[in-house]
């Protein structure tokens, strides 16, 4: 009886212990399923499932090529056109400027300086007219001159003899015995008889005087004005030439610059040539 206790209590005692036990409430049987999962992935290997094993002789992708490449080609051969435009525009531009601002500096000079010698000439004519003209005012004032007939001063005093006083005396001798007449009663004639040759000569010395002082003072007027002109303008050429020259240099860079960038991808580009023919 004691045996089949003892037994008994063996055998409660393991029933408890695979029960209580946690291996066997999560000991759970796993059903392997009859088809394989596809797994997702995000390599790029991806697209070979959607692609044709060789894009050479896919029609579809060859014609995407072609288009790409054409496009590409037809847009570098802008570019190219486009620079090589650039660059002519630039250098023509430097030769146009460059043959300008010689153009301009000789044509620019020669002109300030033949307009110099036109203005210096008629500095010299106004000068002789006043002086001639102070000169006629002069012997106007001599006693009875202007009252002879058929006198004109005018006529008798000009530019070669204004500023002779021998030649103004020999006027006055020449008159004074070509209208002066023993029986004559003009006031020059008597004039002329009663004065003596010192008197004439001096007022000659000193209308000629007043006449060359007169010219000088004109002339020199107009000869400053010609002076200052003339650096005016040098100085307006010389700012021009000088712009223009910058311009040039400007054109010359760029298109040099250009030139440079353009060498450097054609050599870039016979490098890629060469690199894919090998």
């Amino acid at each position: 009886m004691r045996i089949h206790y003892i037994n008994m209590f063996l055998f409660s005692l393991m029933f408890n212990i695979l029960v209580i036990f946690p291996h066997n409430h999560y000991n759970t049987t796993l059903h392997t399923p009859n088809t394989t999962k596809i797994p997702t992935t995000r390599l790029l290997c991806e697209c070979e499932l959607y692609a044709p094993s060789n894009y050479n002789n896919d029609p579809e992708m060859k014609q995407v090529m072609d288009n790409f490449d054409r496009h590409t080609q037809q847009r570098f051969h802008e570019y190219e056109q486009l620079a090589d435009k650039t660059e002519k525009f630039c250098l023509k531009c430097g030769y146009g400027l460059g043959g300008a601002l010689t153009s301009w500096e000789i044509f620019g000079y020669t002109g300030i300086y033949g307009w110099a010698n036109y203005a210096a000439l008629l500095a010299h004519e106004a000068g002789v007219k006043a002086g001639i003209k102070v000169v006629i005012d002069m012997f106007s004032r001599y006693p009875g001159l202007i009252r002879l007939p058929g006198v004109d001063l005018t006529k008798m005093i000009n530019g070669s003899n204004f500023n002779i006083p021998m030649e103004l005396v020999n006027i006055v001798k020449g008159l004074s015995k070509e209208l002066c007449k023993p029986s004559s009663k003009q006031p020059f004639c008597a004039f002329r008889n009663t004065e003596n040759g010192k008197s004439l000569v001096s007022f000659a010395n000193s209308a000629s005087e007043a006449g060359i002082t007169q010219a000088a003072s004109i002339q020199g007027a107009k000869v400053e004005l010609i002076k200052t002109t003339i650096s005016d303008l040098s100085y307006n050429m010389i700012v021009s030439g000088i712009t223009i020259l910058i311009i040039v240099l400007v054109m010359v860079i760029i298109y040099f610059i250009l030139r440079y960038r353009r060498k450097k991808k054609m050599k870039k580009k016979l490098q890629y040539i060469k690199l894919l023919k090998e």
